[in-house]
């Protein structure tokens, strides 16, 4: 039921999809008409209209769990599944391969702003060139109702964060299997020069079959790149990060090693809130032994969480590779999560595809998603073709 004030017709003002909502009044009204062009041309004049009708939207996409189906570009939205500091994810599936999907919207408020703009971009382009297990897979993006949508595989568990939330410390072998999947998807981003600059326990994603994936590459950049704005979260950040200094690689093992931390012990090595104090103990002295608290923690486990956070990144692991090689030591004969073992069977199984060549573009979109789907399994999917005649 509306009331006097409310505001009838901004989303589509804003977004330009047609509505179908009907208003009915029961007294008297006095109604503003406003068509695009003159929203518009109002917006340009007084762009503080167009920030208070996006919060209003930004909200309601918020607050509602489930949205009225909708179509972005092939893909067809349901409900709402997660929310972030600049957009909404959505649960969709595919048109045509009936496959499921989340999609990732930039909040229309952001969508206004250049920077952010340029920024969710560019973690959509940054995981679509990065095929690897344990990064989260980019199929799509689609530019419609003047905002972004980035269209990834839909992940079925719980984020470390949340699973640490309910559980509280991690067993040790469980813990080194999700550091070790974690430092393998950050063999693969370092190795394109890309520093992801926020690893956090709310970027881990466990998936039911214990496979992890590494999330949000939103603030990831090349590597030697500066910012006086620190990015990422605090309680993670590295004293380079802090500071304002040129990131590598190491700035993230350090984000990992005081992950590694709250993951042993329970908690973050500083208690400090006050952020100012805690920026203060991260740039002047490594963090605590976690042996203080836990006597019983591995000592390879150890080891890497204190190589990994040293203040000094010249004194930090000198490429991740060489950090994973401290966390094998824990599994000694075992084998070791995402190490492929000397000798596998092998099973190839062989599908014809029958088609026009008027119908070989749209077969081979298909079949790249279809490839993007299958990769995180470590299905390989090889392609030939042949000419026939009917």
């Amino acid at each position: 039921m509306l009331k006097a004030g409310d505001i009838v017709g901004e989303m589509s003002v804003l977004t330009g999809e047609p509505r179908s909502a009907n208003v009915e009044a029961q007294t008297e009204m006095t109604l503003w008409k406003l068509d695009a062009r003159a929203f518009e041309a109002l917006a340009d004049s007084y762009p503080d209209l167009r920030l208070f009708l996006t919060e209003i939207m930004s909200k309601r996409f918020e607050t509602s769990i489930f949205v009225r189906d909708r179509t972005i570009g092939k893909y067809l939205l349901s409900n709402r599944i997660g929310k972030g500091g600049w957009g909404i994810v959505y649960r969709g599936i595919h048109n045509l391969l009936k496959m499921p999907v989340a999609i990732k919207m930039m909040k229309h408020d952001m969508a206004m702003e250049p920077l952010f703009l340029e920024t969710f971009r560019r973690e959509a382009e940054i995981i679509a060139r990065m095929r690897h297990p344990n990064i989260v897979s980019v199929y799509d993006i689609e530019e419609v109702y003047r905002t972004i949508f980035i269209v990834m595989e839909c992940l079925e568990g719980v984020s470390l964060k949340e699973m640490m939330e309910k559980a509280g410390p991690i067993p040790a072998e469980r813990c080194v299997n999700i550091l070790a999947q974690v430092c393998a998807g950050l063999i693969c981003a370092h190795s394109y020069d890309i520093i992801h600059r926020d690893i956090k326990p709310g970027n881990i994603f466990l998936l039911e079959n214990d496979l992890v994936k590494l999330l949000d590459f939103g603030l990831a950049c090349v590597s030697g790149t500066k910012d006086m704005n620190i990015a990422g979260t605090v309680y993670y950040a590295s004293p380079e990060q802090i500071d304002g200094r040129p990131v590598d690689f190491r700035s993230d093992l350090y984000s990992l090693g005081i992950m590694a931390y709250e993951m042993v012990t329970g908690q973050r090595p500083f208690q400090e809130e006050n952020l100012a104090q805690l920026m203060d103990l991260y740039c002047k002295y490594d963090i605590p032994d976690p042996a203080e608290i836990m006597p019983e923690i591995d000592q390879n486990m150890r080891e890497f969480i204190r190589t990994c956070t040293r203040c000094d990144p010249d004194k930090r692991y000198q490429s991740t590779q060489q950090a994973r090689k401290e966390l094998m030591k824990f599994y000694s004969h075992r084998d070791m999560p995402g190490e492929a073992s000397e000798k596998k069977e092998r099973v190839v199984t062989s599908l014809l595809l029958f088609h026009t060549p008027e119908q070989q573009q749209d077969l081979k979109a298909a079949l790249e998603e279809f490839g993007s789907k299958v990769s995180h399994l470590g299905i390989k999917i090889s392609m030939s073709e042949h000419s026939d005649t009917y």
